[in-house]
């Protein structure tokens, strides 16, 4: 996952420079052509693998949590169990909900992966929409010129 997560972001790096020339040349020139192909570079460079690897330290978040607490379940001695939970937060079965428990699960980050994939998608979402209202009101503004220059 790391090793996945350096290639897309040295790709993204790389990318940015012919993405910068591309911008740089449509705002100050006149020239289409050039523009259309270093936005075409810069597209490529995206979805091929990467030619320079660019050293970026990733650090993952460490996982909240008490690491390998255990939990007692009161229970006839007969039928003592002793569970126990890690950082990855895996459960066992438990018995009755009507039994005590001594002490409490881990506490679970308050903003955990969950919440950043849901912040992330709906970030993508209102970009999305942005960009469809931007291109509705380029086409409608089209649409009257050609209308004004026929008439």
């Amino acid at each position: 996952m790391q090793n996945l997560l350096q290639i897309g972001i040295s790709n993204a790096l790389i990318a940015a420079v012919p993405a910068l020339l591309a911008l740089l040349a449509a705002r100050f020139t006149k020239r289409p052509a050039l523009v259309h192909s270093l936005w075409l570079l810069a597209l490529l460079k995206l979805i091929t693998p990467p030619i320079v690897n660019v050293p970026i330290e990733i650090r993952m978040a460490e996982p909240v949590g008490r690491p390998a607490s255990a939990v007692e379940i009161k229970q006839p001695r007969s039928q003592q169990v002793v569970v126990t939970h890690s950082v990855e937060y895996t459960y066992a079965e438990l018995p009755a909900a009507d039994a005590p428990i001594s002490a409490a699960a881990p506490a679970r980050s308050a903003l955990g992966w969950a919440f950043w994939m849901r912040v992330l998608g709906w970030t993508w979402a209102a970009g999305s929409c942005l960009a469809l209202v931007l291109i509705m009101r380029r086409a409608m503004q089209f649409h009257r010129v050609l209308r004004c220059a026929s008439g």
